[in-house]
């Protein structure tokens, strides 16, 4: 265990100092402008493979009443499988015998990561991203099934992942 944190250290100072080397080389001319690394870009690499939730919580934003259920307490699970490119698949399994499975795309933006979920291509969705010794806290708006009617609700979703 000490190794695996001592790794994602090393790994954190390689990628802040290859930052530092890399903004200055960048000329004037922005046809050789390099993008600069910010810390979406140190979270996405870092979170790449496949993570288990210990906690999916999903709060409904425009029902009345509000629904909220934390899918892993009431004995399902979430899985989260990312890829280098940032392609991922988010797994959820309730009561239902069908997973609800989510695909889509983190893009980071500097500092940011958003999301572009394959069923709306078009639209980028910024989440929040913590990555904290080895465990992924991910927070952010997107499409959940509670009825499993296969009708999904708008709402508020809260991760916590480690690593499988």
């Amino acid at each position: 265990m000490k190794d695996w944190k001592e790794m994602k250290r090393i790994k954190y100072i390689v990628f802040t100092w290859m930052a530092v080397l890399i903004l200055p080389a960048c000329s004037s001319d922005d046809s050789n402008m390099v993008a600069p690394i910010g810390i979406g870009d140190i979270i996405l690499s870092s979170i790449v493979g496949t993570w288990i939730a210990t906690s999916a919580e999903f709060t409904t934003t425009n029902a009345n009443p509000v629904q909220s259920v934390d899918v892993v307490a009431d004995g399902g699970f979430s899985d989260l499988s990312v890829k280098a490119d940032g392609r991922f698949t988010l797994v959820v399994r309730n009561s239902s015998p069908d997973p609800q499975i989510t695909t889509g795309q983190f893009l980071a933006d500097g500092n940011d990561i958003n999301v572009r979920f394959d069923n709306d291509p078009n639209t980028l969705v910024p989440w929040d991203f913590t990555l904290s010794e080895n465990t992924l806290f991910i927070a952010g708006p997107m499409l959940y099934d509670f009825e499993n009617d296969g009708v999904s609700e708008e709402v508020s979703a809260n991760f916590e992942f480690i690593p499988s």
